[in-house]
């Protein structure tokens, strides 16, 4: 069989273009849909002293989901998508003397799951909640549902300030 297209293989979370090319794809699917990714691929290679090699890899990319500049896309929307998702792949490849082993982690980020907003004159406004926790609960259940379909088993880390501004969110989240 032929090799499957570039835009059977993309996975739609990740995909800039794909509102631009909906009504191509409806028509049919051609060799020539591209899918357009944000991210970037960055690779290193080293020699170590006995003939072995080191290799390190990171990939990431950005979701399309819910994107916006830094103070306009906060928090989460109804269908649970973050603002500003990235997705983190790091991989690591050693060689030495004979024995190869590969290995990888993958980390996301994200805006902090709850409906906020930072709205102000300041350069850094304070953020505010602008639902309840009670009308805020489906999305962050969907979020974190998803996150877990995609990703499996999951580590939460918050880097929210316990004291300062964003207070009212990390107490929100506990």
């Amino acid at each position: 069989g032929a090799d499957p297209l570039a835009w059977d293989l993309q996975d739609r979370r990740f995909v800039w273009n794909r509102a631009a090319l909906s009504s191509l794809e409806a028509a049919g699917v051609g060799a020539w849909l591209t899918p357009i990714m944000q991210g970037a691929v960055l690779c290193e290679q080293v020699s170590t002293t006995a003939n072995g090699v080191i290799a390190v890899g990171i990939v990431a990319r950005r979701s399309c989901d819910h994107a916006g500049t830094r103070f306009k896309a906060r928090g989460v929307n109804d269908d649970g998508a973050c603002a500003n998702f990235v997705e983190i792949e790091q991989i690591l490849y050693s060689e030495h003397g004979g024995r190869r082993c590969t290995c990888s982690l993958v980390q996301t980020r994200g805006s902090a799951p709850l409906f906020w907003e930072q709205r102000g004159k300041q350069v850094n406004p304070k953020p505010r909640l602008n639902r309840s926790m009670q009308l805020a609960l489906p999305a962050l259940r969907r979020h974190l549902d998803k996150h877990l379909q995609q990703y499996g088993p999951t580590l939460i880390l918050s880097l929210l300030e316990q004291r300062g501004d964003e207070t009212d969110l990390a107490q929100a989240l506990k």
